[in-house]
Parts: C-alpha cells; structure tokens; sequence
C-alpha cells in the first residue's frame, strides 16, 4: 500500500485533497438539509434524499469543476456526463439507504453517512478520468 501511495503523483494527491474539502463542506450542507428534511418537514427519509441531492447538484459540479479539477473542457460536455452519473448516484444511494434503513434496520443518518463514504469513493476516479478530463 505504502508503495502505491508513493506512485500516485502530486497533481492527483492535491486533487483528492481538494475533492476531499469540495465534498466534506458539501456532504456537511446536505447532512443538515437531509435533517432538516426529515425533522422539521417530517419528510420520509427517501425523499429527503432525493431533494437534498438534488440541490447539492450544481455546488459540486461548480465547485470540483473550478477548484478541484481546474477543468477548460467543454462546460456543457462535462454537465452533460456529471448529470447522468448524479442520477446513477441518486439512484444507488436512495436504493443503499432503503436497503440499510428499512432491511437492516440501521439508523436512517448512519445509513446516509455509510452510503456517502462509498460515494466518495467511486466519484473520485469517474471524475478525474470521466468527467473533467
């Protein structure tokens, strides 16, 4: 591991780093909006997922596409590809947290915390390689 560490090179350790802060200050927004959702609006935990990932989805494109990645491509290209990975997301997401909401029966914000970690991971790759390159 300590030698595959070393062989990634600095442009994409910085990147990670920047995708780690773009999605940590995100994933705070849309944590409290998710508990607002559910708490204040009384909201079923599925739909608050749904419009709270919805709403997150310019803040990241924007932010990952400017900060992150420093992207020149072609804005509406990479919107275009961003849009149908968002949807891929959304969806896998709201089927995760049902899955471990509802079978498991794992509290709905351990589920939302659980399924967000392994969104960060499959993102990161898609979008250096897929959708800002």
């Amino acid at each position: 591991m300590k030698n595959y560490l070393k062989s990634i090179d600095k442009e994409t350790k910085t990147q990670f780093v920047h995708y780690v802060m773009v999605g940590g200050s995100a994933f705070a927004v849309e944590f409290l909006l998710y508990a607002l959702c559910n708490e204040l609006l009384g909201l079923k935990y599925y739909i608050s997922n749904a419009i709270v990932y919805t709403l997150k989805f310019w803040m990241i494109f924007l932010l990952n596409r400017l900060f992150t990645f420093k992207s020149k491509g072609i804005f509406w290209r990479q919107a275009a590809r961003y849009l149908a990975l968002f949807c891929f997301n959304l969806a896998l997401t709201s089927l995760l947290i049902y899955a471990f909401t509802d079978c498991l029966l794992v509290d709905k914000y351990i589920s939302k915390l659980l399924v967000s970690c392994c969104v960060v991971l499959w993102n990161f790759p898609l979008y250096k390689h897929f959708i800002y390159r």
